[in-house]
């Protein structure tokens, strides 16, 4: 190691300076959020559409989940 950087195990050489472009992580956040959002849309149409109640209690599982995750992305 030399001033804190690692160096090649066999020739002795510093890594390369590259610019390693970060993702923003809101917009990450944000795209995130929407898949879930659009998810949470077709569970809520699958939801109103269903006549079998194990399958709707199961839906509803899905969409309190998909609730939950979505307010943890949002805070």
């Amino acid at each position: 190691m030399k001033e804190g950087q690692a160096l090649c195990v066999s020739c002795g050489r510093e890594p390369d300076r590259r610019n390693v472009p970060q993702q923003d992580n809101k917009q990450q956040k944000s795209s995130l959020q929407s898949i879930l959002e659009k998810k949470l849309e077709v569970l809520s149409k699958e939801l109103e559409q269903e006549k079998d109640h194990l399958k709707q209690q199961s839906i509803l599982k899905s969409i309190t989940s998909l609730i939950d995750a979505i307010d943890k992305i949002k805070k």
